[in-house]
């Protein structure tokens, strides 16, 4: 663990040091600073049209879940007449993102250290091999494809021994309700802009394929976390990976641990041998021994970073 934390500090030393003139030149102007900090933590990204969006789509997920289940059995009704410890997880977590304070607290947790290595990937690597493609749905395809196998790669890099720690917190959800898709710890998220921001600096893309595939990819994460037992047939088995196939990725099992890590198509699953066919109704959700549940938000979160710290000097 102390080898971790000099890693950590030593990170934090080189980002200061490598915006010292920049930071001592904004704190003599408090509003560029005002300006470079709302950037930085991506609260200045806020507005009424992006809340307008985000609401758009959970409202149509929500639509989509009540016309296959019914308004009694849907994630609306559950989250408003039943939440439970899981759901006000979630609804933090999702209140949170909605407002962009998520994206804020990520950036105060982890010192901003992931903003300034974002900064430096984006001066090494800047290919923007999208902008080569000129036909707007060809560009679109592209963007999709490849921003999902990134995807993929992210997912499996959160399933690793130490990472899980920080990725548990999203499976120690008890139940599926659409909005468990916003559930994730701040130190996760800190490491998942990574691999968002090499999507960015390899296709890059104009602004309108890049918002179109974001509110697809929303729209059918949410879904992946209803209760929905869809298997896609045709669909689910040879393109995209079903809402019923991630349900079996939320299992308790041991058994069904590090499968189904696609989150769009379910190539990616096929081809490195991490998928399993679900043909479970009923699956048991969550973490073994769910210490999530038995602590405040903050504390889970703070917990969650400290269970990461504590598996590098674990031997198991």
């Amino acid at each position: 663990m102390k080898k971790t934390f000099l890693i950590i500090l030593v990170l934090i030393l080189i980002s200061v040091l490598y915006y010292w003139k920049k930071l001592s030149f904004v704190f003599s102007d408090m509003d560029l600073f005002l300006k470079l900090f709302l950037d930085a933590t991506h609260l200045g990204s806020f507005s009424l049209k992006i809340l307008l969006q985000t609401l758009s789509i959970s409202f149509f997920a929500f639509f989509s879940e009540i016309l296959f289940l019914g308004l009694g059995k849907s994630s609306i009704i559950r989250l408003i007449k039943k939440p439970n410890k899981s759901s006000f997880l979630d609804l933090y977590c999702y209140i949170l993102s909605l407002t962009k304070l998520f994206d804020f607290f990520t950036f105060l947790f982890t010192f901003g250290i992931f903003y300034f290595l974002i900064s430096l990937l984006t001066k090494v690597i800047h290919f923007d091999l999208a902008s080569y493609i000129s036909n707007y749905y060809l560009q679109f395809i592209v963007v999709f494809i490849f921003s999902d196998f990134i995807d993929y790669l992210r997912h499996r890099f959160n399933h690793l021994k130490h990472f899980w720690e920080l990725h548990a917190y999203h499976h120690s959800a008890t139940e599926f309700n659409l909005i468990t898709t916003s559930r994730g710890s701040f130190f996760e998220a800190g490491f998942n802009s990574m691999f968002f921001a090499l999507v960015f600096v390899v296709v890059g893309g104009s602004y309108e394929p890049i918002l179109a595939v974001i509110l697809v990819r929303e729209w059918y994460v949410h879904m992946l976390h209803s209760n929905v037992k869809w298997n896609l047939g045709l669909f689910g088995k040879y393109i995209f990976i079903s809402p019923l196939d991630h349900q079996l990725h939320h299992s308790i099992d041991k058994e069904d641990y590090d499968k189904n890590f696609g989150l769009i198509f379910v190539w990616w699953d096929k081809l490195f041998g991490t998928y399993k066919k679900n043909d479970r109704l009923t699956i048991q959700y969550g973490i073994p021994d769910n210490y999530f549940h038995n602590m405040s938000f903050f504390k889970s979160q703070i917990y969650s970073f400290k269970r990461f710290l504590s598996s590098f000097s674990s031997k198991s």
